[in-house]
C-alpha cells in the first residue's frame, strides 16, 4: 500500500498519500484538496495533501483497496501499457 502520512498541525487535521489513484477518491468523497507538498524523508515523491477534520481519510483508503474503483484502475493502466506495447511493436 503506498505511503500515507496523518498529522494535525494548527488544529487542522490532514491526511498526506503519495497514492495518485487515491487521490479522486478521497476528493469524490468530501476531502478537501490543500495541495502538494515534497515527502521530506524522499525528495522525489510527491505527497498529496488533503484536509480531513472528521479523521475519515484512512477508511477511505481502506474503503478504496477494496472496491472496484482499485481493480478499474489497475486494469486500466494494464490496458493503457498494452498500447504503448502495441505502438512499440510497429
Amino acid at each position: 500500500m503506498p505511503a500515507y502520512i496523518r498529522v494535525s498541525m494548527e488544529n487542522k487535521n490532514l491526511f498526506k498519500s503519495s497514492d495518485l489513484s487515491l487521490v479522486p477518491y478521497l476528493s469524490l468523497n468530501g476531502l478537501e484538496y490543500i495541495g502538494v507538498e515534497i515527502d521530506p524523508q524522499d525528495a522525489k515523491k510527491i505527497l498529496f495533501v488533503f484536509n480531513d477534520p472528521h479523521g475519515k481519510a484512512r477508511d477511505l483508503q481502506i474503503l478504496f483497496q477494496k472496491s472496484d474503483c482499485k481493480v478499474y484502475h489497475s486494469l486500466w493502466a494494464y490496458f493503457r501499457n498494452q498500447l504503448a506495447v502495441a505502438k512499440r511493436v510497429k
